[in-house]
């Protein structure tokens, strides 16, 4: 196993960071390689579940094709389980029709002149279709999905449902609603709970009917099927060591200068964070997004949480009651470094938990076991990845996928 920090230039600003109590994330150092707290486990050997990759919207040619073949390889023995994508099925402001000059992605200002959204959805869809001959593809919307207004919301619902048989797309206007914010995928040994994090980030009124459907459906499968394996499947995770909180120069000064950015700098900052949302997780209308899923959790637990966003997979442990592991695959098309230390913004989560607000803030304790970090010099790995869930026994058991690399990268198993 390749294990890779990079410590020497950055440990003592670290440090100083420490002793005077900020985060100062671009002091943290990052892991451009492969982190793991501890050697992997044994892998699968049974029949998959399902497949959770995420950020795929971005057609990369053979790229895609290779990522997608490997999908398919490691189904080759499952048919009808699904690949369930974890946000961002089209980047950059949804599914907008192609631009002239980039074939197959849409592009800031290339609206007015794009191509058909067919095409777009061809360059990243295509491959998968053609690949997954007997696995259906079920997309969960995230933020870049609703950038490009309704007829990017349009366009997902009427055409990625049609691209496959068997094919979904869970996303609030399409077949989520006020009225059923919440799918229920029943996989027989694993139910997913499919829900759109991003309006959920948004409204808090849509963020309350979806929690509370989640709370009765995690109850019903809960009381009707207690030996399945509950997961909760959106596109902003809980946690995450990835760009979305810090992990490169660009998101590490973000970060530094967030409270900057909510009062001095508020003016400047207003436009971009209306049109975009709070996307990461330090930011405030993230940390009401988190209290009330973590809240859920601890009522109605639930096995674990699946999320894109971060383009990094990882495997988080986390120190709650009412949800030990989360999962993040979301390196189906993009990459970025992850980082091992230096996340707690201000020390704030410390000092939340320190005073008895762990779940106010929130801030439960947690700690990376794996993260294949992009932006990398390791030439057996390719940042790139997904992850196969496999029940096994009393276990679920999550092999990590780097498409250019044999077997898994990582096992990780998730015990009751």
């Amino acid at each position: 196993m390749r294990t890779r920090t990079r410590w020497p230039t950055r440990a003592l600003a670290l440090a100083v960071a420490s002793v005077v109590g900020a985060s100062c994330a671009t002091f943290a150092p990052n892991v451009d390689g492969m982190y793991a707290a501890g050697p992997p486990a044994p892998r699968a050997h049974g029949t998959p579940a399902l497949v959770l990759i995420g950020d795929i919207g971005v057609p990369r040619g053979d790229d895609t094709v290779r990522i997608a073949d490997r999908v398919a390889s490691e189904l080759a023995n499952a048919p009808g389980a699904p690949v369930v994508v974890l946000g961002d099925v089209f980047y950059i402001i949804g599914l907008v029709g192609a631009c002239p000059s980039t074939p197959g992605a849409s592009m800031f200002g290339c609206e007015d002149e794009a191509g058909a959204p067919e095409d777009q959805l061809e360059g990243v869809l295509g491959p998968y279709r053609r690949a997954l001959a007997h696995n259906p593809v079920i997309a969960i919307g995230g933020n870049h999905d609703y950038y490009g207004g309704e007829k990017a919301v349009r366009n997902q619902c009427e055409l990625i449902p049609k691209a496959g048989t068997g094919w979904h797309y869970f996303a609030k206007g399409c077949e989520l609603g006020d009225a059923n914010p919440v799918a229920t995928i029943d996989l027989g040994d694993v139910v997913v709970f499919a829900v759109d994090s991003e309006p959920m980030i948004r409204d808090a009124a849509f963020r309350r009917r979806t929690i509370e459907a989640l709370r009765a459906g995690i109850f019903r499968v809960r009381t009707q099927k207690p030996d399945a394996w509950r997961l909760v499947a959106t596109h902003h995770p809980l946690e995450t060591q990835g760009s979305h909180n810090g992990a490169t120069k660009a998101t590490g000064v973000l970060k530094d200068i967030y409270w900057l950015r909510k009062t001095a700098l508020f003016p400047l900052f207003l436009p971009l964070e209306l049109w975009l949302g709070a996307q990461d997780p330090y930011e405030l209308r993230s940390r009401a997004y988190r209290p009330g899923l973590y809240a859920l959790v601890e009522q109605q637990p639930i096995d674990a949480f699946v999320s894109g966003h971060a383009l990094v997979p990882q495997h988080l442990r986390i120190d709650h009651p009412g949800v030990g592991t989360q999962i993040v695959s979301g390196a189906g098309a993009n990459r970025s470094p992850v980082q091992r230390y230096g996340l707690d913004f201000l020390w704030l989560n410390r000092l939340a938990r320190a005073v008895g607000l762990r779940d106010a803030l929130p801030a439960p304790k947690h700690e990376m076991e794996f993260g294949l970090g992009g932006e990398i010099d390791a030439p057996d790995l390719s940042g790139y990845g997904f992850a196969v869930l496999t029940p096994e026994g009393g276990e679920l058991v999550v092999d990590y996928v780097d498409p250019w690399r044999e077997g898994p990268v990582y096992t990780a198993r998730v015990g009751r």
